[in-house]
């Protein structure tokens, strides 16, 4: 989990908040807040992926 905020202690705090959800609520959560968040999710069956929300970590420009 990686988030990005105008302080450490926010960031720590999203951070923290957003592991106790399931991945989908940690996207709309995310989302919902225009939080610039990054989620790696291990799958027995996929592997590790990653999910990205917001402007900061997408793909397009």
């Amino acid at each position: 989990m990686t988030v990005i905020a105008q302080t450490c202690a926010e960031a720590d705090a999203w951070a923290t908040a957003l592991m106790d959800l399931g991945v989908d609520a940690r996207a709309r959560l995310g989302e919902q807040r225009g939080l610039d968040a990054l989620f790696l999710v291990r799958d027995d069956s996929t592997g590790i992926h990653g999910k990205a929300v917001c402007r900061l970590f997408s793909e397009q420009p």
